[in-house]
């Protein structure tokens, strides 16, 4: 009887371990490489076609795309997130989850292999790296314990100062600043805005975050943010909380939207092709990227692939990476 006992405990343990194994494997930041359906390719019209998403494991919550903070469950080796439910396995460095409500499969690179193979888009960030800095919010949001995001603590405390409201106009503001290593505010430049108010409103919020920024890289943290600044509304008064972009529809979207997905490419190029998807109006700037990229997938579905890829080319930073697969299969970058 002792010697069964002690078997069973001894697999119990084993199992155990390889449980908390797996799990502790996945507490890194993860950048999707590619999504299939099931083992099919993704359409080329799928928005999931090539997209930018970020998974950080911490041993509480997953922080997606460094904005979405929730919490998540795993028993042996499925994982559980909100009504979302996935098997996950590793092969090589590879992380491949399965989305079983949505019979997706993604396949994951940790961030240094992910910055590897897509070099030439991160650039500013190996530039950083190389003079001892960590650049990029991505960094900011898994160094920031709350139970909010980064940004979407700053937004709350901004929406708390009243003078903020009656300031705080339209405009388009960047900010450059470093945190050291200490986690405190090592300096704080603002490069271009035509709003005083918003930046120094800004100021305030970021050092009520620096208490919950718990940074063990022994690295700087190195941030510029470039934001389209939008007066706060009634609306965003009433609710601190509130998502700021969905207080935004674009119609015109919406309905392109629409022509696209009932595959009507000729439709969608002949509304946008002419419309200036430069605006420097701040409600039409919001889905600027996305009307493109509308526009540059439909061409590529109607044989056009120069006119593509003179879209997919023109995109910039961040914008650009989230087309590589686009300019991967279909240009030459």
């Amino acid at each position: 009887m002792f010697l069964y006992m002690k078997s069973v405990f001894l697999i119990c343990f084993f199992i155990t371990q390889i449980t908390f194994s797996q799990q502790t494997k996945l507490y890194k930041t993860w950048y999707v490489d590619s999504i299939s359906h099931g083992n099919k390719a993704l359409e080329v019209d799928n928005p999931m076609y090539s997209t930018l998403l970020t998974f950080h494991f911490q041993p509480k919550h997953i922080l997606i795309d460094s904005h979405k903070k929730q919490s998540y469950q795993i028993i042996d080796s499925t994982l559980l997130v909100g009504d979302q439910k996935y098997t996950f396995s590793f092969r090589e460095n590879k992380l491949i989850l399965d989305n079983l409500n949505e019979d997706l499969r993604y396949f994951f690179l940790t961030e240094q292999d992910f910055q590897e193979k897509y070099s030439s888009y991160f650039y500013e960030d190996l530039q950083a790296q190389n003079e001892g800095f960590l650049f990029g919010d991505s960094y900011l949001e898994q160094y920031f314990f709350h139970d909010k995001t980064f940004h979407n603590f700053v937004q709350t405390e901004m929406m708390k100062y009243s003078e903020f409201y009656n300031s705080t106009k339209e405009g388009r503001t960047t900010i450059n600043y470093v945190i050291d290593e200490h986690n405190q505010l090592e300096s704080y430049e603002v490069k271009e805005t035509n709003n005083k108010s918003y930046t120094k409103y800004y100021k305030k919020a970021l050092e009520k975050a620096l208490p919950f920024i718990k940074n063990d890289s022994n690295k700087k943290l190195k941030m510029s943010y470039t934001h389209n600044v939008i007066a706060p509304s009634q609306s965003m008064r009433k609710n601190v909380d509130v998502d700021v972009f969905s207080l935004f529809v674009d119609e015109e979207l919406e309905h392109i939207k629409q022509l696209f997905q009932q595959k009507k490419y000729r439709e969608v190029v002949q509304l946008l092709e002419n419309e200036d998807v430069e605006t420097k109006e701040l409600h039409k700037a919001l889905f600027k990227e996305e009307k493109k990229r509308l526009l540059a997938v439909s061409l590529l579905q109607l044989n056009e692939n120069q006119r593509a890829c003179a879209i997919f080319n023109s995109y910039k930073g961040l914008a650009q990476l989230r087309m590589r697969n686009y300019i991967t299969n279909f240009c030459t970058k």
